[in-house]
């Protein structure tokens, strides 16, 4: 038996056994149905969902440009600017599972040094994935610029390296690099789109 047909058997029977998961299924399809119909709402048109919590699925996808406009309309959320940029807050959840979430940020320390030397950190999400080739690091953050207080917003995705070994600080690197570059391009007058575009990166001044 593949390993395939081995986790879908095993999950036909669990669902025999657990009934009630069929509510839960159906309430992350609708989730996920929701995240696509804002994706097609904010122009993301080479992301695709399948899952709310991003691992590795063929069929979900998406690109630096994408996610970085993900940001960008994120940092227009009031509600959501309270909580970013905080070094702890908690979130009230209400409901039947009436509950308190706290939480904590994870742009603090060596890692995001380098970015924080120069730009005031907003806020954002980062994320990781491994596989056989390797370990893939993306990071979408808002950013202040220490100069003008313009607002920045970058995302990167790629396999990261960094000499010390440690990817968080590499990300860190790049990401900086981003938004040099992006700084660069404000300063030429002649570049009619303040915008930094790759296969891997993108960046641009929120309006």
């Amino acid at each position: 038996m593949s390993r395939l047909k081995w986790i879908q058997t095993c999950f036909s029977r669990i669902l025999r056994l657990f009934p009630g998961m069929y509510c839960a299924l159906e309430c992350v399809s609708a989730f996920v149905d929701e995240m696509n119909k804002y994706a097609n709402l904010f122009g993301m048109n080479n992301t695709h969902f399948v899952n709310p919590h991003g691992l590795d699925d063929k069929s979900h996808y998406s690109c630096a440009k994408d996610l970085a406009r993900l940001t960008m309309y994120c940092a227009s959320d009031k509600r959501l600017l309270e909580h970013w940029g905080q070094a702890s807050y908690s979130v009230s959840v209400r409901g039947p599972k009436a509950r308190i979430i706290s939480g904590s940020s994870t742009y603090s320390g060596t890692a995001m040094m380098t970015v924080e030397d120069y730009y005031h950190i907003i806020g954002g999400k980062s994320g990781t994935l491994l596989d056989a080739n390797g370990r893939y690091e993306n990071l979408c953050l808002v950013c202040e610029s220490k100069v003008d207080h313009a607002w920045l917003v970058g995302c990167i995705m790629y396999n990261t390296y960094h000499p010390s070994g440690n990817p968080l600080a590499a990300r860190g690197v790049a990401f900086k690099e981003l938004l040099d570059w992006l700084e660069e391009f404000r300063k030429d007058s002649s570049i009619a789109e303040q915008v930094v575009q790759a296969s891997y990166c993108s960046a641009w001044v929120m309006p």
